[in-house]
């Protein structure tokens, strides 16, 4: 017995039936900067609809990818004058989802320099009860998972222009239009003459209303008779002949 537990067979033959535990790796391709892929962040490009004075939001998605352990995440920018991050910071349960509000304030210009827009989404994991702040994070760089974001800014496309098809009855009543408006044109004559004509028919008319007034005012004594005699003339006349009459 103790030559077959000395031969080198033996050992192999007990090592065959140990059971080996396996390791298991973490393909690079699936870790960001700090600790592991707890919290998976979506998109990692921000665009934003770009509009001047106008305000313009995107979505940021978190995913805690833990089946059994709260995510704490915490989102930074470099300008955070530009930019408003609702939340900032919080927590997400297993397997949960958490959209994140980004919101570019009113520019009055477009911003110089886009690729130093920035943001940080930092993550680790945390118990049910842990409350999120500022230094929860601080000085556990190697348990924080760290996610860079770019920004892209959208501009909207000018509407093009509508080419409108050439209506021939249409230009003809513009023309015509333009033609009778402008004052050397052809109508232009046309519309003198009609000028002049109503200028000397109202003149007529005030000429005839100051002698109905006349007439109004000194009544039939000045009713001209045929030949240009007036009553009064007559009456004068008449008078002369009968004293002509009487006295010869």
């Amino acid at each position: 017995g103790g030559v077959i537990s000395g031969s080198p067979s033996f050992f192999i033959i007990l090592r065959s039936l140990i059971p080996v535990p396996a390791v298991l790796s973490v393909p690079r391709s699936i870790m960001s900067s700090g600790g592991d892929n707890i919290v998976s962040v979506s998109p990692k490009s921000l665009s934003f609809k770009f509009e001047l004075k106008k305000q313009s939001t995107t979505i940021l998605s978190l995913r805690n990818l833990s089946s059994d352990a709260y995510a704490a995440f915490k989102v930074k920018t470099t300008k955070p004058k530009k930019y408003c991050v609702r939340p900032n910071q919080g927590k997400i349960p297993p397997q949960g989802v958490v959209e994140v509000q980004v919101i570019l304030s009113p520019q009055s210009e477009m911003p110089a320099e886009l690729d130093k827009h920035k943001f940080l989404v930092q993550a680790m994991a945390c118990g049910a009860d842990t409350e999120v702040t500022r230094e929860l994070f601080d000085g556990k760089e190697s348990k924080v998972m760290d996610t860079r974001l770019t920004v892209a800014y959208v501009t909207p496309n000018p509407p093009s222009p509508v080419r409108e098809e050439p209506d021939a009855g249409r230009n003809e009543a513009r023309e015509g239009a333009s033609e009778r408006s402008e004052p050397g044109g052809g109508g232009g004559a046309s519309v003198s003459q009609l000028r002049a004509e109503n200028a000397k028919l109202r003149d007529n008319v005030s000429q005839l209303e100051a002698k109905t007034k006349l007439l109004d005012k000194d009544g039939p004594a000045r009713v001209a008779f045929a030949g240009g005699f007036t009553l009064v003339h007559v009456l004068v006349i008449a008078i002369l002949a009968f004293l002509l009459g009487r006295f010869t």
